[in-house]
């Protein structure tokens, strides 16, 4: 038969808190043995399975996860329990990156149309800017053509003035 140790014993073994493994023990459902004065009793593939606990926490393990891996070990004893509560969690993780996905569309969405009136409305100062510098280049040249005009006129009259002295 297996070695028994008090939680005193097991606390010291692993160098954890007494609180510590009775948390423990909630946390992952384990069915702990109890002595005819009902005080927990641990075997050594119970310090195997706190040991284990205390292994997947350092990798960073959360607690949905370390009851899965101890369920596939058969060490807890809810096993429909835990596959339904982490098929839940399946189902929520899948809601909120559709949500995710679709807030990121949506703010993609919304970017891309201000980007487009911002475009729009500094495409249209351009060209009305740039319209306003053609109708004035134009209106330059306009008055250069009508000015040269008249001084041709001038002159092709002054010649016909000087030709048929009036």
């Amino acid at each position: 038969m297996d070695s028994l140790y008090s939680i005193n014993d097991l606390a010291q073994k692993l160098g954890i808190s007494i609180s510590t493994i009775r948390k423990y023990e909630q946390d992952y459902r384990l069915n702990i043995m109890r002595n005819e004065s009902n005080n927990r009793v641990y075997t050594e593939s119970d310090i195997e399975v706190f040991k284990k606990i205390l292994e997947l926490k350092s990798e960073g393990a959360n607690i949905h996860l370390i009851r899965k891996i101890l369920a596939k070990e058969d060490v807890a004893h809810e096993v429909p329990e835990v596959i339904e509560e982490n098929n839940f969690n399946l189902y929520s993780i899948d809601l909120f990156q559709q949500q995710l996905i679709k807030n990121i569309d949506d703010t993609m969405t919304k970017k891309v149309n201000s980007l487009k009136e911002e475009f729009d409305i500094i495409l249209d100062k351009k060209l009305e800017e740039q319209g306003q510098r053609i109708r004035e280049q134009i209106k330059a040249e306009n008055q250069e053509l009508i000015h040269y005009i008249e001084n041709y006129r001038k002159e092709k009259k002054s010649i016909w003035t000087k030709l048929f002295k009036k």
